[in-house]
């Protein structure tokens, strides 16, 4: 959004309407569809950039030469001249005729009769631009009046001949219909009547007060794989580990009015298309398990990636209600793990890094194939599961625990063979130190530094004892000191059992949240999807911008239960002014004397509440803390008797600033 400035008549010269705004720059503006921001929200940006640019020159040049008018008349050079006062009436009395055809145009009953009108009033690359928009099946005179007051607002203080042209286009847009009010122009659509905000502001106020335990939101977690093994022949090779779905909330299984939650899950390009396979759920209390455990490339498809979509909704005989459709992250379709060394740069993908997110499998060929799933108990014991699996986060230890190395790792991105990691369960929260090691058949590879891969086998050694590794043994795992390797290895090389081989894989977690009131009602209403995902939150300036995934000019966000003005960008990003302190804490006087964190939510127009798991941070306000104590303002706030630490803060920074 360009900023808008004012100005006095004496500061600029005068200038036409075609040269403060190109016609053809507005319209170009007008005419990218709303059905569609995301793909035209560059074009529209670069071109309102370029109308402000136009303002910014006149700013900037004052009496200097002014571009060409559209009109084909030169724009005078200086005001002060008798020469150029003749030209600029003349300048002038074209655009009131021309604005007058314009009016006559929007007042038409059918679009045609505007379109004719405009294209005979309008310079000659205009038509174009104005016929595209007039083509739209939503076009309504009152958008484009709306448009012309909205552009035009900026110069309503230049010189009186074009502050007279610019006040025959307000008129034309009061004629021409509503206007769309500021708060939501920035979106494009029309904004919320007042009672409608007032219960969207309650509806929120009321989420925000209440703890997070009972807000009743409603989660869909979906984990799976990163890489998948494709299939050839008549073959089935299963996604290992299946993707799995877990449903948390009350809302998924009070809902008596719209029935049992329902889920589908399809691989095809489009969620509408190609095949839905059931996820069968598994409740316990107030959550829901379920696996796609039948699902394998064929080797007809040729992927390389592609994304999984699960369909959820409720269903009742004819009754129910569509929750949407939610996509996972992608998954990378290859032949058959390599056995050759990855490159960290040319195929980073395959390798693991620091942190993620992995889980741990052992396939025995002697026992038909049964896949057990390492996982952590309640009380801390290593133990394997057949039925589903739990994941975990791998990080490396920074220091090598007593043992001196020759370079640190702590900057290091990969994960490397025979590194020291910590393993999280990210179910039970246990965590367990070890050292990955590389497996070189049934034999370990005490001197390897190279990246761990997807999907290759390792061994987990103690970290204490490293001739000891984790091994499947009578429904169990448990360390078991590992055989001694022939003469010719290297020291520190053993044979272990096929029963301690483990495929490691990294796996992707979405993480959906939402609170719809109609949902816990059991009414119906539109779909939840797409719910809008927010990965960072960065502080530019004057403005807070939100990057993630899935946003919408339906969005708005919210500091606590404060509307801001929201301005959306493209589907990755959006950014708001935050609302002032005053608004936060009404009881504060409009100082911030204490850091002050807020939450941070996404609010859709029909009252659907998107939990970011984000918060924002007020920061002490030092300067007017200090206007207000020299001024000795008797409400101004006393640091010393609310914040120690605040007053502590304000003495430092008092120093250098007077």
């Amino acid at each position: 959004m360009s900023a808008k400035r004012s100005a006095s008549n004496d500061d600029f010269s005068q200038a036409s309407l075609s040269d403060l705004f190109p016609t053809s720059t507005i319209f170009d503006a007008l005419s990218q569809p709303y059905s569609q921001p995301s793909a035209k929200a560059a074009k529209v940006s670069q071109n309102l950039d370029r109308g402000q640019y136009a303002v910014d020159q006149v700013m900037q040049q004052g009496y200097a030469t002014l571009p060409t008018s559209q009109s084909g008349i030169m724009a005078p050079s200086f005001v002060g001249n008798a020469e150029g006062q003749q030209q600029l009436a003349q300048l002038s009395q074209q655009e009131q005729q021309r604005m007058q055809l314009t009016q006559a145009s929007l007042s038409s009953q059918t679009v045609s009769q505007a379109q004719s009108m405009l294209e005979s009033s309008m310079p000659s690359d205009i038509p174009s631009s104005i016929a595209d928009f007039l083509e739209f099946d939503t076009f309504q005179p009152g958008d484009l009046a709306a448009s012309f007051a909205d552009t035009t607002s900026q110069a309503m203080s230049m010189a009186h001949p074009v502050s007279d042209t610019l006040q025959s286009i307000t008129s034309v847009a009061e004629s021409a219909g509503p206007v769309v009010s500021q708060s939501m122009a920035h979106n494009g659509m029309q904004g919320a009547s007042a009672p409608e905000e007032d219960a969207l502001v309650q509806r929120v106020t009321n989420y925000i007060s209440t703890p997070p335990s009972e807000r009743g939101d409603m989660r869909l977690v979906l984990l799976h794989p990163r890489v998948v093994q494709k299939s050839y022949g008549s073959e089935k090779r299963f996604f290992c580990p299946p993707p799995a779905m877990v449903l948390r909330g009350k809302g998924w299984f009070q809902n008596v009015a719209l029935g049992d939650v329902q889920m589908y899950v399809n691989m095809h390009m489009d969620p509408d298309k190609g095949e839905h396979q059931q996820v069968h759920l598994e409740t316990f209390g107030e959550e829901a398990r379920g696996t796609a455990r039948s699902l394998y490339i064929p080797d007809s498809d040729k992927r390389k990636s592609f994304c999984l979509h699960i369909k959820t909704f409720f269903a009742k005989g004819e009754a129910g209600r569509d929750v949407g459709t939610f996509a996972s992250k992608p998954l990378r379709v290859i032949s058959k793990p390599s056995k050759k060394k990855q490159s960290t740069k040319t195929n980073p993908d395959m390798c693991m890094e620091d942190g993620c997110e992995i889980v741990l499998f052992n396939r025995m060929r002697t026992s038909a194939a049964t896949t057990r799933y390492l996982r952590f108990t309640e009380e801390g014991f290593l133990s394997h599961s057949a039925e589903g699996w739990n994941s975990f986060r791998m990080k490396l230890v920074s220091d090598q625990a007593g043992h001196p190395v020759a370079h640190s790792i702590r900057r290091q991105r990969f994960v490397n063979y025979n590194n020291q990691v910590d393993l999280t369960c990210l179910q039970t929260n246990v965590t367990m130190r070890c050292i990955i090691v590389k497996l070189d058949k049934n034999i370990t590879d005490p001197t390897s530094t190279d990246p761990v891969s997807q999907l290759q086998k390792i061994a987990l050694a103690r970290m204490e004892q490293p001739d000891q590794f984790a091994t499947f043994k009578d429904n169990a795992v448990t360390f078991i000191k590992g055989k001694k390797a022939p003469d010719d290895r290297p020291a520190g090389t053993f044979k272990v059992p096929e029963a301690a081989f483990w495929t490691i894989c990294t796996c992707a977690r979405s993480e959906y949240c939402f609170s719809d009131p109609r949902i816990i009602n059991g009414l119906p209403g539109d779909p939840v999807t797409p719910v809008p995902l927010v990965d960072m939150v960065k502080t530019l300036g004057k403005f807070v911008e939100l990057y993630g995934e899935h946003f919408s000019t339906m969005l708005t966000v919210y500091f606590n239960n404060v509307p801001a003005e929201t301005f959306y960008r493209c589907e990755e990003l959006l950014f708001c002014t935050p609302p002032s302190y005053e608004k936060i804490d009404p009881q504060s006087n409009g100082v911030c004397n204490a850091p002050k964190e807020v939450e941070l939510t996404l609010v859709r127009d029909d009252g659907v509440i998107y939990n970011t798991g984000k918060t924002y941070t007020y920061d002490v306000d030092h300067l007017m803390m200090l206007q207000l104590f020299a001024n000795g303002n008797p409400g101004a706030p006393l640091p010393s008797a609310t914040n120690p630490q605040a007053a502590s803060s304000l003495m430092s920074g008092a120093s250098g600033t007077l």
